[in-house]
């Protein structure tokens, strides 16, 4: 057990701080995944609809690769740091939260 966890302190003796910390890291991954998804799903369809407008209207010139590639570095950075990360990420502001409350 943490020492956060023990003495009558802000978290009772009976929580498994292991477990709390799991089940809040997946939670906030769960969401953060979701999330993704989201981004991802409207990055494909603004950008076939880019692309496809551009090839209707401008086929001579073409320039629905750049926001393509400008948005997927978003998108990717949103990935890397979002889900990716997270977890690590977590779980030490988790600890940082046990620190602070056993103060």
């Amino acid at each position: 057990m943490h020492p956060a966890a023990v003495g009558g302190g802000i978290i009772s003796a009976s929580v498994d701080i292991d477990r709390l910390r799991r089940v809040l890291v997946g939670l906030y991954l769960r969401d953060a995944s979701r999330s993704f998804r989201l981004h991802l799903s409207i990055y494909i369809i603004a950008n076939i609809a880019m692309a496809l407008a551009n090839i209707a209207l401008e086929p001579g010139n073409l320039w629905f690769y750049w926001p393509l590639i400008g948005w997927g570095l978003g998108v990717a950075s949103h990935y890397y740091f979002g889900v990716y990360k997270a977890s690590s990420y977590m779980k030490r502001l988790f600890d940082e939260a046990l620190e602070e409350l056993s103060r």
